[in-house]
């Protein structure tokens, strides 16, 4: 599992759904879960970096300091016992979207591929903070994506791949928003 965290955050940036080390992986474990460190770059991350925690977010390995947004993804796994792994990207249209507290809704074909209808907008709060995560479980409900407002995207699923596919199609349905909503202004 620990392998997946490290494909799947270099693959958020390959794909450019993040900056630098922006951005954090995480997936369930007996113990609680395995998540990146915080503010290691994809291309220096390996295996033995990632971080195991509780729930609690007592460390119970040693190494790196796990990612800020530690809390965040606990309070997902709390929330949901269907989830194995957490996606957090801060992909720059979805992020751009996520300044409207409105929902997006999903119109193409996606909507039924996917079965997702919506992807709510969870209230500011700061990063890392208790606010931010409770905001998000509140927002994502038993979707498999949230918007977190001026922030990213959080995406869930059984695989740290299947999240990130979440984040990939907010990114783009977030374009298609935006190409839309461009298209209707110069008509």
């Amino acid at each position: 599992m620990r392998s997946q965290i490290v494909s799947t955050t270099r693959r958020m940036r390959d794909l450019d759904l993040v900056v630098a080390s922006a951005g954090n992986v995480s997936a369930r474990c007996s113990a609680g879960m395995l998540i990146t460190p915080t503010r290691r770059h994809p291309d220096d991350l390996q295996p033995h970096d990632v971080v195991e925690l509780s729930l609690e977010g007592r460390q119970l390995d040693a190494g790196a300091l796990p990612s800020l947004e530690w809390p965040l993804h606990a309070a997902i796994y709390r929330a949901r016992p269907d989830v194995g792994a957490i996606v957090h990207t801060h992909s720059p249209y979805a992020v751009a979207r996520s300044f409207d507290p409105a929902p997006l809704y999903l119109e193409t074909e996606e909507r039924t591929y996917f079965d997702v209808d919506r992807v709510e907008v969870a209230d500011p709060a700061p990063a890392g903070s208790v606010e931010l995560a409770f905001a998000a479980v509140e927002a994502l409900g038993r979707r498999p994506a949230v918007l977190l407002a001026r922030h990213g995207v959080i995406g869930v699923g059984q695989q740290p791949r299947d999240a990130l596919e979440m984040c990939c199609l907010v990114e783009h349905q977030s374009l298609i928003a935006t190409l839309v909503a461009h298209h209707s202004s110069t008509v």
